[in-house]
């Protein structure tokens, strides 16, 4: 056992330099305007008008790219660039990224500590709605792009970009149709980078070196329904021995006290091959002897609320309905879950463990609801050339960072493009704290300068990469 964790060696990394560049002195105001145009998707409306006052923004900012590249609108407000390059006779990259924003929500408005579209810059970021979700990415893009072309640069190969609209309720105006045009064209691509993983400062324990991890595949989801329904409710003050309240508590109370089984899915496993010898004694040990150590590795994963979803299919109870009076019972009580599902699983073995669980003809579970079930990606490979590319692009950003393959938890764009691509990687260039990720549809979002800069940074080499 011993021996076997002193040759407990990481994969063989690629040795390359960090390279020093120099981001355009006007990249910052470009990236604060963005902030300020509040491209907010709503589930029951477009504002079509703002988002064409984005649009707008671009080509005024970035003429170079609105004078070089093939653009297209899709979807009514979607965008796709086409960037030609020197050897159109390989497959494209495409570089994804959304203009949309979720709205603040009026809860917590109090509780930001400025206007959350105001874009302004303080200590050191730029504050605001967008900034790492994901208008970073798509304004990266593009400064990185535009500061290429000025420098007269052509790609090895022809790279797409694709902007969603609506990314944040679901894609099926933005993504969807942009899919449907590529099919339709027959277009094929290499591999997708869209948002995804980062790298982390505090990622796991016995890990002193910040973690860049490349999301090989994204968890599905579904939204689940439990429902009681009682022939009559009755009066409270001579309440039978169970209700419809109660029923359906007891069925949550099991569902929480036997969760899902462990799945260590091949990112996981990718994931802790590259992680686990560079790890400090005894996580080492633990890592390098699984055969014997991976209960307690999975109990002791189990514990974080983040490494938990890395290995488990979730269930987070998020609506009770029930009762229209305090002495009135209610015949019918409801509940909707969240559940994102691990790869291993599917909707139906979900389902099947949920019915199983229970055990309670007086319960019906369904996953009918507004958002379709959707099982988990297929998992990309590490040996492509877009996993090289992007991993190559960390090191020379980043410089002495450790780089691994991950699984994303949250939904992405690039699970639509599945049909038009042979292998997508979710990435978001961006050096943070699970403390600065909070603010990813919470209060007081913002990216600091010094990231924004290093995502350009990262596209121009990425860019440049690709060959």
């Amino acid at each position: 056992m011993v021996v076997k964790t002193l040759v407990y060696h990481a994969p063989e990394t690629i040795q390359v330099e960090k390279l020093e560049m120099e981001v355009d002195a006007g990249a910052i105001s470009r990236f604060q305007g963005a902030i300020r145009i509040p491209t907010i998707s709503y589930p029951d409306r477009a504002d079509t008008a703002t988002m064409l006052t984005f649009h707008e923004y671009l080509e005024t900012e970035f003429p170079m790219i609105h004078g070089s590249l093939e653009k297209q609108v899709v979807g009514d407000l979607s965008l796709v660039y086409h960037w030609k390059g020197k050897d159109s006779s390989v497959d494209p990259a495409l570089f994804l990224a959304h203009m949309d924003v979720v709205p603040v929500d009026e809860s917590s408005e109090s509780n930001w500590d400025f206007d959350a579209f105001s874009g302004e810059e303080v200590d050191g970021y730029i504050l605001g709605r967008g900034t790492m979700d994901d208008k970073g990415s798509v304004l990266s893009i593009l400064e990185a792009t535009e500061g290429l072309l000025k420098k007269g640069f052509v790609p090895e190969h022809d790279i797409y970009f694709a902007f969603g609209h609506d990314e944040e309720i679901g894609g099926e105006m933005g993504a969807v149709k942009i899919v449907e045009k590529f099919a339709k064209e027959k277009l094929k691509f290499s591999f997708i980078i869209d948002e995804g993983l980062v790298v982390i400062t505090d990622g796991l324990s016995g890990i002193s070196k910040p973690i860049g991890l490349i999301g090989l595949a994204e968890k599905g989801a579904m939204s689940m329904t439990l429902t009681v329904n009682l022939e009559n409710g009755g009066h409270a003050m001579m309440p039978p021995k169970e209700t419809a309240i109660t029923i359906l508590s007891e069925a949550l109370v099991k569902l929480k006290n036997s969760p899902p089984k462990v799945q260590f899915n091949e990112s996981v496993d990718k994931m802790f091959a590259n992680i686990g010898p560079q790890m400090k004694w005894p996580e080492k040990l633990f890592f390098a002897n699984q055969w014997l150590f991976k209960p307690l590795i999975a109990s002791s994963l189990s514990k974080s609320n983040a490494a938990n979803a890395l290995i488990k299919t979730t269930l987070a109870p998020t609506i009770i309905e029930g009762g229209i009076m305090d002495n009135v019972l209610p015949s019918q009580a409801k509940a909707t879950i969240n559940v994102r599902i691990v790869p291993g699983e599917t909707v139906e073995s979900v389902l099947e463990y949920v019915n199983a669980t229970i055990d309670d003809d007086r319960i019906s579970v369904s996953s009918e609801a507004v958002n379709k079930p959707r099982n988990p990606t297929a998992i990309s490979p590490t040996d492509h050339i877009g996993f090289e590319s992007i991993r190559k692009s960390i090191y020379e950003v980043f410089g002495d960072v450790i780089v691994a393959p991950g699984l994303v938890i949250a939904g992405t764009d690039a699970r639509h493009y599945s049909e038009v691509v042979e292998a997508t990687y979710r990435f978001m260039p961006v050096m943070v704290s699970n403390k600065d990720l909070e603010g990813i549809h919470g209060v007081n979002e913002k990216l600091s300068i010094e990231n924004y800069k290093n995502m350009v940074r990262f596209y121009n080499r990425l860019i440049t990469n690709f060959k």
